[in-house]
């Protein structure tokens, strides 16, 4: 094909070869699908909408997504934590949605909250999905293999049989003109995806379960204003579970952002909302003055998810584990209060409000 996308692989391989050094030894085993019964207050419409609604992000363009999700490819996403999800229409993983309307330059991809707050683990042969947990996906693996997957299309083979998929999906013919502007699109969407990784660019592994939003999301909103604001984003820490979350009167692990709809929206911005449309040039920017800081951003989306997560209750004990010692439960209540004097867990003389700022950072 006319494009040259070996360029890209190179400078692909160089940003992601500190992880795939030790990606062998933290591979997750795929757990086998089951139809989950712990709802936690959640109905299954409501465990759909976390799943796949849009906030506003975009990853690459949707129908490619679903031209490249092969077999071999799930597999290999499985292997990063991200669970699969055949009761969608067109096969989407938990925490993946379609993202469309007038500020996106057609249907994309995204990521959703689900992604990072829903889990699923395996004991004794029994699947237990956890809605709200600390997600156990690779994000740093995820996105090389995406790298991986789009750059094995430099073969002509595979391409022509890429691009059929995406054309016919799109109702199109597949003529060269129309081959020509997907090859095209394709070198865009992949220097994009390998400009936006080298933000990343850290000697902290992530790891499974671990994720630097702070410095993402830093970096994708003051970066673009002026280079020098970009950093290492070296700072990953736990995916926290979100139950009870809405309680916080300060969020994130350093208890640096009070509005829990802002933490939102600057989630959305460092997973890639469209944004900054009037520090782009034409044809990629827009003419117009009103249309400057037009942006991706589902504000309502994201409003729906926050009460969606207010209903969120703790999950329960699973039938499958051990039955609870009820008296060593008792002992770690008594070390928790400090009802027997020791060190406690719980902050002392402090207000409602000071208690849940204190245990939020606390945990950091």
């Amino acid at each position: 094909m006319p494009f040259d996308i070996q360029r890209i692989l190179v400078l692909a391989g160089l940003l992601f070869a500190f992880t795939t050094v030790h990606c062998q030894a933290v591979d997750l085993t795929a757990p086998p699908m089951h139809n989950p019964s712990i709802v936690q207050g959640w109905t299954e419409q409501d465990r759909t909408q976390w799943y796949h609604t849009s906030a506003g992000t975009q990853l690459i363009p949707y129908d490619w997504f679903v031209a490249l999700e092969d077999e071999p490819l799930k597999n290999s996403f499985a292997r990063t934590g991200i669970l699969a999800d055949p009761a969608h229409p067109d096969r989407l993983p938990i925490g993946f949605s379609k993202t469309e309307g007038p500020n996106v330059s057609g249907p994309h991809v995204g990521l959703t909250c689900a992604f990072c707050h829903t889990t699923q683990f395996t004991y004794q042969g029994n699947a237990i999905r956890i809605e709200g947990g600390l997600s156990l996906q690779y994000n740093q693996r995820f996105l090389q293999i995406l790298l991986e997957s789009l750059g094995e299309l430099k073969s002509a083979d595979k391409f022509m049989a890429f691009a059929t998929r995406v054309l016919q999906r799109r109702g199109q013919q597949v003529t060269q003109k129309n081959l020509g502007e997907l090859s095209d699109k394709l070198k865009e969407v992949m220097k994009d995806l390998v400009a936006r990784g080298g933000k990343d660019a850290s000697p902290a592994l992530w790891g499974p379960g671990r994720f630097d939003a702070l410095g993402r999301g830093g970096n994708t909103v003051f970066a673009p204003l002026n280079p020098d604001n970009l950093r290492p984003a070296n700072a990953p820490v736990s995916i926290p579970p979100l139950w009870g979350v809405w309680e916080y009167d300060w969020v994130q692990w350093a208890g640096s952002i009070q509005h829990p709809l802002a933490r939102n929206i600057a989630q959305v911005i460092g997973v890639n909302a469209g944004l900054f449309a009037w520090a782009q040039k034409p044809p990629l920017g827009p003419l117009e003055e009103t249309e400057k800081f037009r942006s991706s951003i589902d504000v309502g989306s994201l409003k729906e998810l926050e009460n969606l997560a207010r209903r969120l209750q703790p999950p329960r004990w699973p039938k499958a584990f051990p039955a609870i010692s009820r008296d060593l439960a008792a002992r770690g209540k008594d070390l928790y209060h400090g009802n027997k004097g020791a060190r406690t867990c719980v902050p002392i003389a402090m207000s409602p409000t000071e208690s849940r700022i204190h245990i939020q950072t606390a945990r950091a």
